[in-house]
């Protein structure tokens, strides 16, 4: 909306294409698309404008003429190839005998892929019989895989173990397999059991495949993860550690995504045979992260954009801070000085990695308390020390998630996590306060954001030293003794506190050491309290909320009554989830009756106007009531409200309004704005259909209207026929579909969409012939809907071709 630049795919349109077409980013390929199936052999077609069609058919033309010049001169070459392994392949077959000429003979099949059981062939021969592989078959076979000669590569691999031929050699070939990403499981499995015989000089070329076996990479568009096989790469590790650590450090000095990310893999896949192995690279996975957009290509399309090697390089920096936590901390500090925003944003990604344990592993180990530590202290040190937005964001991002795992490692920085909410609560009021640049939309939006990303990430910082110093007397005391010292103007972090104490009051000793910070805050001077205040009430828990003491609930319906905006809305919230003594319900009544009539006066906020409705019906009201006077206001104070605001709570509504007058016409008033029935049609229709049928039948006229309004969403226009035909209103059912019929314009594009209208008008008319007793048009409507049948199948046919999709993908440039 701010550039003016189209958004999504494009596609081309035309009353005279009897077939559609193909929706692309670029309009050219749609084009080009459109016309195959539609304008070839068209007799309408007009030159509009330029750029034309013609540039982009000649170069295509020239692509595929290209493409198959290309085609058959490697189909030339491969012929010549073939020729050449025929002649060797008879002079060799000249010096055998007949057995072993046999097997030249299913060779030659393999190759020309005249037979599907040459090579079971070949593989049982040598099973069976190994005689008949004399050495210069052997040798034939080996020449074929060291020249790689691909269609023989699996085959070959299978036939040579199987004679157990010379096993360095083997190796070797299965080595170069594997760096070629050929037969890479039959390869992998050859090199796992000859690791003894294997060609350090080969490691470098054969480790990503060995990689990809142990820990592949997440392809989205598979549908699923693919299976690890991580023996060999383990194997291989064993036999030549330095040689496996030189290739993986090399893999992550590439600017190749794909390669840094096999590097980052392979770590993640040893760690289980050497714990330390990440430390080893930690340098190098740091300095990707921090400078991951100068070090590392854009990715290619066909993973996950640059998020896969990211996150592989993360997991394994989270791998290094378990193996190291005090050395790769001071590691990481020295990056972070001179990282870029999304450097260290990348980096903290990977501590809430170690603290939430988020990485992929099998071997159900736990991060242990001490790195889980080095982790906390170092989030919250950027989180008091740092202020750029992004940092932030990642730290709040981490922090929102409190694992009951984790309460012993906050325990021990309850002193950090309050000192860091101090801190910020400081750079709130600061920031708060200070001046907004320009002062137009954007930049008042762009500063409340920023405010936002403060005072939520104070508040994870809170919410983690509540949940710490929960069940813990000494911590609790610590937590309400600073909220008690407090200076004044600090209402800000106070109300964070006093919002997050219902965590301190799992126990009876939290619950008596938190309430009298709680009834402080209930009756004390500052908004912003004793809003916070109503909401850690409404926070608690049912056991909580059984030991709290009456006096409480009778401060808390006090907040009911409070001449404050953002506590009273607040207090009628946290009234829903409360079940208060007798005694005090009829003053909750009287509260939640008094903002009802001064908001349907004031009209100010009337989404809190039809929250305290709501709760009036559902706490205060009789079904006799709903059905009457009561329901009667209720839904003339609803007929002044806007249509989306009654939309947002119409399923609630219908249960309890459905039978008070007027409900009705304020459900039709809805149904009737195509921007909220574009949003909550469904709902919108469960409350009409579940009026009485009369009331259906008393507004039939409006709902044809509604049905029948230009430009309305087709699939409600159907919706109200079933409504209709579901009262017996029959005849304004059949005109809905007549006018639908009538307003499909009969041209080519639109012929099927035409036709399959008309089954739907001779439907509706049929029924109401047969409730109307008009039987004698019933034979006259039954032949029409046969000859509408027949030009459906008809028209089908006759298109089906050029409406088959992706026949011939486009390729213009």
């Amino acid at each position: 909306m701010e550039t003016g630049l189209p958004i999504g795919h494009h596609y081309m349109a035309c009353d005279h294409a009897p077939a559609g077409g193909s929706a692309t980013w670029d309009l050219a390929d749609a084009a080009l698309d459109f016309h195959d199936r539609n304008c070839v052999t068209c007799p309408h077609r007009v030159p509009v404008r330029l750029p034309n069609l013609t540039s982009l058919l000649q170069q295509r033309d020239i692509d595929r003429k290209r493409a198959a010049d290309d085609t058959q001169a490697r189909e030339e070459r491969v012929a010549g190839q073939r020729a050449a392994r025929q002649f060797a392949r008879r002079t060799l077959r000249a010096k055998l005998s007949p057995l072993s000429a046999a097997i030249v003979d299913h060779l030659e099949e393999i190759d020309q892929g005249t037979s599907k059981d040459a090579e079971a062939q070949l593989l049982g021969a040598a099973q069976l019989a190994p005689e008949t592989f004399t050495a210069t078959i052997v040798e034939h076979c080996f020449s074929l895989l060291e020249g790689r000669e691909g269609w023989f590569d699996e085959t070959g691999l299978l036939l040579l173990q199987k004679l157990q031929a010379d096993q360095r050699r083997l190796t070797c070939c299965a080595l170069r397999s594997l760096g070629e990403r050929r037969s890479i499981r039959v390869a992998a499995a050859i090199v796992e059991v000859n690791s003894a015989l294997i060609d350090e000089s080969l490691i470098d070329t054969a480790l990503p495949a060995l990689i990809d076996l142990a820990n592949p990479e997440h392809m989205h568009f598979w549908g699923g993860e693919r299976d690890r096989v991580p023996v060999p790469l383990i194997v291989v590790y064993r036999a030549q550690p330095d040689a496996v650590e030189a290739g993986i450090g090399k893999l992550l000095d590439q600017r190749a995504p794909y390669l840094v990310s096999s590097g980052a893999r392979a770590i993640q896949a040893l760690v289980t045979e050497n714990k330390a192995i990440a430390s080893h690279f930690s340098r190098s996975l740091l300095a990707k992260l921090a400078r991951a957009h100068l070090l590392i290509d854009a990715r290619e399309t066909g993973y996950s954009g640059e998020d896969e090697v990211i996150h592989r390089l993360q997991d394994a920096l989270a791998l290094a801070l378990e193996s190291c936590p005090e050395e790769t901390d001071a590691l990481v500090a020295q990056f972070i000085a001179s990282a870029a925003s999304e450097g260290e944003v990348r980096i903290y990604k990977a501590y809430g990695n170690v603290l939430h344990n988020r990485r992929d592993r099998d071997d159900g180990r736990s991060v242990s308390i001490t790195t889980a530590r080095v982790a906390l202290k170092r989030l919250i040190s950027a989180a008091s020390i740092s202020d750029d937005e992004r940092v932030l964001r990642e730290i709040h991002d981490t922090l929102s998630f409190i694992g009951s795992e984790l309460t012993p490692v906050a325990r021990g920085e309850l002193n950090g996590l309050l000192g860091a909410a101090m801190l910020l609560g400081d750079r709130i009021q600061r920031f708060d306060a200070g001046p907004i640049e320009n002062g137009d939309f954007l930049s008042r939006l762009e500063h409340r954001n920023r405010l936002g990303v403060l005072v939520n990430l104070q508040s994870d910082l809170v919410k983690w030293a509540a949940n710490a110093a929960s069940g813990d007397d000494s911590a609790t005391e610590q937590y309400i003794e600073i909220l008690g010292r407090l200076p004044e103007g600090q209402d800000q972090l106070r109300s964070v506190l006093v919002r997050s104490a219902h965590r301190l009051m799992q126990t009876p000793s939290g619950l008596n050491a938190a309430l009298p910070a709680l009834y402080s805050a209930m009756v004390g001077t500052s908004v912003r309290t004793r809003s916070s205040a109503a909401e850690a009430i409404g926070k608690l828990t049912r056991r909580g909320l059984e030991d709290v003491p009456e006096l409480l609930y009778e401060a808390f319906t006090s907040l009911l009554f409070d001449p404050y905006v953002m506590v009273h809305r607040v207090a009628v919230d946290t009234l829903e989830h409360l079940t208060l003594p007798d005694w005090l319900n009829e003053r909750s009544r009287a509260a939640v009756a008094a903002w009802i009539d001064s908001y349907a006066v004031s009209r100010m906020d009337d989404r809190f106007l039809l929250q305290c409705i709501q709760i009036y019906l559902r706490r205060f009201s009789t079904d006799l009531q709903k059905q009457t006077n009561v329901g009667k206001n209720f839904v003339a104070l609803m007929e002044r409200m806007k249509s989306d605001v009654v939309a947002e709570k119409i399923s609630w509504l219908r249960h309890d309004l459905r039978a008070a007058e007027g409900f009705a016409e304020l459900v039709l008033r809805i149904l009737a704005d195509p921007d909220v029935t574009h949003y909550r049609q469904d709902e919108i229709l469960n409350a009409l259909n579940e009026l009485p049928v009369s009331t259906i039948q008393q507004h039939k006229a409006q709902l044809e209207a509604i049905a029948t309004t230009p430009a309305i969403d087709r699939s409600l226009s159907d919706a109200l026929v079933e409504t209709l035909t579901g009262a017996g209103a029959w005849e304004e059912a059949a005109r809905i579909n007549e006018t639908i019929y009538s307003r499909i314009p009969d041209t080519v594009e639109r012929r099927a969409q035409k036709l399959r209208s008309n089954l739907n008008r001779i439907a509706t008319k049929y029924e109401e012939a047969i409730a109307s007793g008009k039987v004698a048009i019933l034979p006259e409507l039954a032949q029409e809907w046969r000859q509408t049948e027949a030009q459906i199948e008809e028209h089908r046919t006759n298109h089906a071709e050029r409406r088959s999709p992706f026949t011939d993908l486009p390729g213009a440039h």
